[in-house]
């Protein structure tokens, strides 16, 4: 069965029944540009080392991250820098590391992908 989507303009959701079925598809647009916060925080990333082996120990936390950018160490903050570091990290241009036990919080590490990686 094959379930074909209905556009509905505006003015005609006053006219539908209450029993009717409305399929939404809205379009979907790939975003490829960073944000201000994103494009900085890949710069302050250069400066720290990579990864070595299975050490991790020496990889900036988000607090450390966070310090680099000259931010204010506040709860705003924190979250601000934690999101932007997610969707760099779902876009492939930083890797999260986790140690198996966390000291706070999620307890991610953060790095520029390892050489090799697809970006």
């Amino acid at each position: 069965m094959t379930i074909e989507p209905e556009f509905i303009l505006p003015g005609d959701r006053a006219r539908m029944g209450a029993g009717a079925s409305v399929i939404n598809v809205p379009e979907r647009k790939v975003d490829n540009r960073l944000s201000e916060m994103q494009v900085n925080i890949l710069s302050v990333m250069r400066a720290f080392p990579a990864p070595t082996g299975c050490k991790i120990g020496h990889l900036p936390t988000t607090g450390d991250i966070v310090d680099a950018l000259g931010l204010p160490r506040n709860k705003a903050t924190f979250a601000s820098v934690s999101r932007s570091l997610a969707r760099l990290d779902r876009a492939g241009k930083l890797a999260s590391w986790q140690a198996e036990i966390s000291i706070r919080g999620r307890g991610n590490r953060w790095s520029l992908p390892p050489q090799g990686a697809a970006a």
